[in-house]
Order: structure tokens, then sequence, then C-alpha cells
């Protein structure tokens, strides 16, 4: 989907963190499928260098399994027991500071941009929009805190459950009001800087 997006819109970008894990993307017949015989022919298709061709194009944005570069500059181990450990925490985190958050965050980092193309930009001002930068990206939480067993336990139960204790609601809540505040400040910085600009 960034991919996608990049190509659609000039203005974005993206790029694999250092270290990428490759996933694979996995297509499968399954037992009760009525169309057996149909899905393997697509299985078929997509190992085909003609399948293998649509999938590394740009609409589909995935990589070819001819494709060599894939092994080079990433890493293609992963910790499996933080990842199911950590992916409530990164769920629920997601809802606490971006989907609960998007029009500030989408207003902070537009403000961020038009006043990182600004063709004079003082040393103050670059100090501001880093500050900015940083508070509408940080996450209210440490990479130590999710790896904490209690806190990944807390919302396993969640997940479980699907109960909220008074505890794991203090900190949803504490998440979403530090999120808030710093996109407050970030949105603050900016208009600040644009007034000092007119």
């Amino acid at each position: 989907m960034p991919l996608m997006q990049k190509n659609k819109f000039t203005f974005t970008n993206f790029n694999y963190l250092p270290n990428t894990v490759i996933l694979p993307t996995y297509i499968s017949v399954t037992s009760r499928g009525r169309s057996k015989v149909n899905v393997e022919n697509l299985i078929q298709y997509f190992l085909s260098n003609n399948g293998q061709k649509l999938i590394s194009s740009s609409a589909v944005a995935k990589h070819s399994l001819t494709d060599a570069s894939l092994a080079k500059g990433t890493q293609p181990v992963i910790d499996e027991e933080i990842l199911f450990n950590r992916a409530d925490i990164i769920n629920t985190l997601f809802d606490q500071v971006i989907t609960y958050q998007l029009p500030k965050l989408q207003l902070a980092w537009k403000l961020i941009h038009q006043a990182e193309t600004s063709t004079t930009i003082s040393a103050d001002e670059q100090q501001l929009i880093s500050q900015a930068r940083l508070l509408a990206s940080s996450v209210p939480i440490s990479e130590a805190e999710s790896l904490s067993l209690a806190l990944q336990n807390q919302f396993m139960q969640l997940s479980t459950e699907h109960k909220h204790t008074a505890e794991l609601e203090k900190i949803l809540y504490q998440w979403r009001k530090n999120s808030e505040s710093q996109l407050d400040q970030a949105i603050s910085l900016m208009n600040s800087l644009v007034s000092k600009k007119s």
C-alpha cells in the first residue's frame, strides 16, 4: 500500500526500515473450498513467469520470488515470541495514537510539511520544526515498556476476554491524552512559526 501511494502521490515517500523483515504473502487451497481446481490454477499462475511479473508490478507492490535483491540489506530473522506477545499492544496503541488522533495528526504533519517547504528557514525555525516533528511522531510507550510481561499479559487478557480492567483503561486513557497533548504542542509550534513569518 505505501508503495502504491508513493506512485500515486508524488509528494509522499516510503522507505523500508533498516533490517526490514521479509514477510511472505500466502495463497492456499482451503479444505472446504468449492473451486479447488480454480484455486490451484491461480496458484500455478502466480508461480509462473507471467504471474511473478504481475506480482512485481507497481500496482500490486509485491516482490517477485526471483528478486535476488531481497536477500541483500534485509534481515530475514524475526523474534516470533516478541512479535506475538506485543501484537495486542501494538494494535491498541495504533488506535490510541493514530485512529483517535487522525484529524490532529493530519493537521500537525500538514503544518510541518508546509514549514519545511519554505525557501528561507533560519536555525531557530529549523529547531522548532524538528521539535514539532519529534512531538508528532513520538509514541507514549518505550520499547522497554512494551516488553514488560505484566503489560503484555494485560493486553493478551483483553484480546481473549474482550473486557477492559480499570488499570488497562487508565493506561489507554494516558496514551490517548499524551498523544493528543504532543500533537497540540506540535500544532502550536507550527502556528507560532507561521505567525512570525507573516
